[in-house]
């Protein structure tokens, strides 16, 4: 739903979330209030906070929280949102979005459990609870500059945000994309962290397997003395030259003050040699040399999803599709008598459709235009225009054009109508279909397959399903899919027409 929301062309605007909730079919209410309603509401819903050009929505689970959150709620708009009973939301793309977080808070539960395993191991191998200690810092301190390198990147979760958004007004993300957190040569203070932290995991895993760990215990305690100046050299740019506290950088601190300490007690008396200190200098060099490329495809890979997202929300302006409509190819969609035509015929946004009575794609294509007049039934009409070979009539797309168009002409009721062509797109089984509808043969519709032939004919469909947007062909950059996300907008950029008389 993140990517819905985020490449609609008003985010960060209320009706950039609105619009997708309605495209997933999400059942919902919108209020507007002021505080004196807040113990009437129904609960939990989102409260649309906006501060400067900032908005969000801040999800309440009781009347309490409104005082809880008080920091959020002074900027409440007076605008709730809250679910109808039995509300779901369906979209694929969600679907999909919630099976890679699963998969990444599998992937974040394995790599916790590995790292308990081995603070265990550690404790088993050397009996030291300091240096079972140390581990769990090392670790803690791994997972806190991986979620620096989230934030740097700008992909931290809400979380991060919100804990970051409590210490400093800009978050932690503004403090590390800032001129002062790029760091040499490319490699930044999140990349320096990791690479820190990472090499005292690596030496402390040899420990594992080394026993007694006499020689790599120094090396990793030598490794913690030294975070006693990074700390105090990232509490002064914090203070002093950035003059904003990032919450992430603080939770670093803190990891490296108490090995600090660890160190100073488990080891007071550092017998530093050429190799203690070249164990862990060249464990730091290797960490650096596989780290880094990775970290390069990472933030390529996470541009290319930046850049993708931008241009999807470009994609969903309607005022940049109607620009590019206007350009296509333009055929005569002026409705005749006994069009079959479903939805508001005076609707603002005219859809005609071009079909094949057994074609799949076509089938795909009514399924999803079925979904776009239930969700918007006040701004679209559609029209079916049928392939078919008048002159020769048992011709197998006559035979079934002709069967619909004599049932479309039986009923007004456009639901049974909507219907009977949800049922041929289903089966495309003329018998079963003929089972289910029965038409008759009382309403000549000679002339309505003439028309439509001619039709297809003069619009040079070159397949099916073919598109036409109030007279224009859909440009071929654009799917059903895509126009669905723009029908408000587009609602509102073309004029209702003045119906037909059948």
């Amino acid at each position: 739903m993140q990517d819905e929301v985020t490449t609609h062309p008003d985010y960060p605007a209320l009706t950039s979330f609105t619009d997708t909730l309605i495209s997933g079919g999400f059942q919902f209410y919108a209020l507007r209030g002021d505080a004196s309603s807040i113990n009437e509401y129904d609960y939990p819903l989102l409260a649309h906070i906006k501060k400067d050009e900032q908005q969000a929505l801040l999800l309440l689970n009781n009347a309490k929280e409104w005082e809880q959150q008080k920091h959020w709620t002074t900027y409440w708009t007076g605008i709730v949102i809250f679910a109808d009973e039995g509300a779901t939301f369906n979209n694929a793309a969600n679907d999909l979005q919630l099976t890679k977080e699963k998969r990444n808070n599998f992937f974040t539960t394995a790599g916790l459990c590995i790292i308990a395993f081995f603070v265990a191991g550690i404790y088993y191998n050397t009996a030291s609870l300091l240096a079972a200690a140390f581990a769990t810092l090392s670790g803690a301190g791994l997972l806190i500059s991986i979620l620096t390198l989230s934030a740097e990147l700008g992909t931290q979760s809400t979380i991060v945000k919100q804990v970051c958004g409590a210490v400093s007004a800009n978050g932690c993300g503004a403090i590390l994309k800032s001129n002062k957190a790029k760091g040499i040569w490319g490699i930044t203070p999140a990349d320096l962290s990791i690479g820190w932290f990472a090499t005292q995991l690596l030496l402390l895993t040899g420990s594992f397997f080394i026993n007694p760990a006499y020689y790599l215990l120094p090396a990793i305690y030598w490794s913690a003395m030294l975070g006693l100046p990074v700390a105090a050299w990232s509490l002064y740019t914090q203070k002093i030259v950035v003059k904003q506290w990032c919450a992430l950088c603080l939770g670093i601190v803190a990891v490296l003050l108490l090995q600090v300490l660890i160190a100073g007690v488990a080891q007071p008396f550092f017998i530093v040699s050429t190799t203690v200190i070249g164990t862990f200098l060249i464990t730091g060099l290797l960490v650096m040399l596989a780290y880094l490329p990775i970290k390069s495809l990472l933030k390529s890979s996470i541009e290319a999803v930046q850049t993708k997202r931008e241009l999807a929300r470009w994609k969903k302006d309607p005022s940049i599709f109607n620009a590019l409509l206007q350009n296509e190819p333009g055929t005569d969609c002026t409705p005749w008598q006994g069009e079959l035509q479903l939805g508001n015929a005076n609707a603002p946004l005219q859809i005609m459709v071009a079909c094949n009575t057994y074609c799949g794609p076509c089938a795909k294509a009514h399924k999803k235009l079925d979904k776009i007049l239930e969700d918007y039934p006040d701004d679209v009409s559609i029209c079916v225009r049928f392939i078919c070979v008048p002159q020769n009539k048992d011709d197998m797309h006559t035979m079934a054009v002709t069967a619909i168009l004599q049932k479309a002409n039986e009923t007004d009721n456009k639901e049974k109508l909507q219907q009977m062509l949800a049922d041929w797109f289903n089966w495309m089984d003329i018998e079963k279909w003929k089972a289910q509808w029965q038409p008759t043969d009382n309403f000549n519709v000679t002339r309505l397959l003439v028309e439509h032939h001619e039709w297809m004919k003069d619009a040079a469909t070159e397949g099916t399903p073919t598109l036409f947007i109030n007279g224009k062909k859909l440009p071929n950059r654009y799917s059903i899919d895509d126009l669905k996300v723009m029908i408000p907008g587009l609602a509102e950029i073309f004029e209702p027409v003045v119906a037909y008389t059948n």
